[in-house]
């Protein structure tokens, strides 16, 4: 059991990395209240995920904080979209990248005040290691109802170490029985090709795309949606962070891995509807730029 004491500290404000050149000072502006926003609710999302066994699901103080999280993270979208927490291995220690809602993914550990970045940061590490976790992913869609059901999964002390393929697998049936279908997670064993070269975040997100086009059948039944328009969201979804000319190229050259039994094999019609208008449309223009990074990131 993780017994943590739940601290809210005074925020002080940080400056956000990597603005693109070029933006006007209230789009800066409010990407900074925006990162304000972002980290207050990463400190409290990150509190409640170490906070196993602290309440039971239905204890009052439990359900105030789970009320006043997902208002918080109501507060973070003003159009669709999602956030996502990235496990790396950088100078043989595990980083948090956040990513989804700011022009690129930030470190948490520069996000968070210095204090709380060493005290939370390495403990979020460990719990994501512990689920064999590389990505985890909030989609703006869940509900309410929704997003308590994942808190309360997420932090079930049964379901707290999940190596085990058999763990694995009552942990995803657990989400799906429970209605949480608006997030996204890839375990590590189902890291693509990892002798193919490609860099990482690529390799993530068509891992991403193979794994949750296999999901479409269950999507169908639950969410009684047309299966291309599942197939339309579960592409744009899983595109929709990466803004880099060179991820996205590398994404396109390796769209085969993305492909199923279950899916279209041809390359050419895959590769058609990852970059059909309408799984691009949602990157504004002004945050789509040549690569920035090293093509191993």
């Amino acid at each position: 059991m993780t017994d943590l004491k739940i601290v809210t500290p005074m925020l002080t404000k940080k400056g956000l990395e990597g603005i693109p050149e070029g933006l006007p000072p209230e789009e800066i502006e409010r990407l900074q209240k925006l990162q304000a926003k972002l980290i207050d609710f990463l400190l409290h999302l990150v509190q409640a995920f170490l906070r196993t066994g602290y309440y039971t699901p239905d204890h009052p103080e439990s359900a105030r904080a789970k009320e006043g999280l997902f208002q918080q993270f109501k507060t973070l979208f003003e159009v669709e979209d999602e956030l996502s927490f990235l496990v790396r291995e950088e100078q043989e220690q595990k980083e948090i990248l956040v990513e989804g809602l700011l022009p690129e993914a930030q470190k948490l550990s520069r996000m968070m005040i210095k204090g709380m970045g060493e005290l939370y940061v390495p403990k979020f590490a460990q719990y994501m290691e512990r689920k064999d976790l590389i990505s985890l992913t909030l989609k703006s869609r869940m509900g309410q109802e929704e997003f308590t059901r994942f808190i309360d999964i997420m932090s079930d002390p049964s379901l707290i170490d999940i190596r085990r393929k058999q763990d694995k697998e009552k942990f995803t049936q657990t989400l799906i029985s429970r209605g949480v279908l608006n997030i996204s997670f890839i375990f590590n064993e189902e890291l693509l090709a990892p002798d193919r070269e490609m860099p990482w975040r690529a390799r993530v997100t068509i891992s991403r795309m193979r794994k949750d086009l296999k999901m479409i059948p269950i999507f169908e039944k639950m969410m009684r949606q047309d299966l291309h328009d599942i197939r339309r969201n579960l592409l744009r979804d899983a595109l929709r962070p990466n803004r880099q000319s060179d991820l996205l190229c590398a994404i396109l050259r390796n769209s085969d891995l993305a492909a199923t039994m279950k899916i279209e094999r041809r390359s050419s019609r895959m590769r058609s509807s990852l970059f059909y208008k309408n799984n691009i449309s949602w990157v504004p223009p002004k945050y789509f730029f040549e690569n920035t990074s090293p093509s191993n990131n």
